[in-house]
């Protein structure tokens, strides 16, 4: 069940589509998916991995070696590594679209543990944010020596 919403997520990306129909579809489908925790996780990797390439965008590269990585949107679950090679704007599009899949999650998720599950990617997604402007590689120049 995971490896199929982690490949359904992975194809929705790579379709491009901002048909707002489909969008709702998808979200309609995904609303009545929420008591399954393959769901949240695959939500969670997929919606960090969207915030990463989101804030590697707006802010520059987070300090990774390699180029494709800052080009790419990476989603890491489980064992398995998928390097999406989505255009700027439709990561913007997509990234606003994925986080709201699950709507309200008090009204959707009625399980604690998954519960707790979706609360803990919200906590990757703001920590990653958090993060924006804090690189050990750069000085800081406003610095009185």
């Amino acid at each position: 069940c995971s490896q199929m919403q982690k490949v359904l997520f992975e194809s929705w990306l790579l379709s491009g589509t901002h048909n707002p129909d489909l969008w709702a579809a998808l979200q309609s489908r995904v609303r009545g998916w929420t008591q399954h925790m393959p769901l949240t996780a695959s939500w969670k990797v997929t919606c960090f991995a969207l915030t990463k390439r989101t804030l590697s965008i707006l802010y520059g590269s987070s300090g990774s070696n390699s180029n494709n990585n800052n080009q790419a949107v990476v989603i890491k679950f489980d064992d398995s590594v998928q390097h999406l090679l989505l255009e700027n704007e439709f990561v913007f599009y997509s990234w606003h679209r994925m986080l709201n899949l699950i709507g309200n999650p008090t009204l959707s998720i009625n399980d604690p543990p998954i519960l707790l599950a979706f609360m803990s990617g919200v906590e990757l997604i703001v920590n990653q944010m958090l993060k924006v402007g804090f690189n050990s590689k750069k000085t800081d120049a406003n610095l009185i020596s």
